[in-house]
């Protein structure tokens, strides 16, 4: 994998992500503390695709 900085590119990833949900009236509801930081550390070990965080987006998005 590629990463373009240092350090945090887990962080700018869902950053990105939440400020675009954002820009277009749309905010994420976790269930409980951590599940944004579980969901992308999941994803960085593999143990879910891109197409489950997508899912996910959609599934706990909701409209501001």
């Amino acid at each position: 994998m590629r990463h373009p900085f240092v350090d945090g590119n887990k962080r700018i990833a869902l950053a990105s992500a939440l400020t675009f949900l954002y820009l277009n009236d749309y905010s994420v509801e976790e269930s409980y503390d951590e599940e944004l930081a579980d969901l992308v550390l999941n994803f960085v070990t593999k143990k879910i695709s891109k197409e489950e965080i997508a899912e996910y987006f959609r599934a706990n998005s909701k409209r501001l």
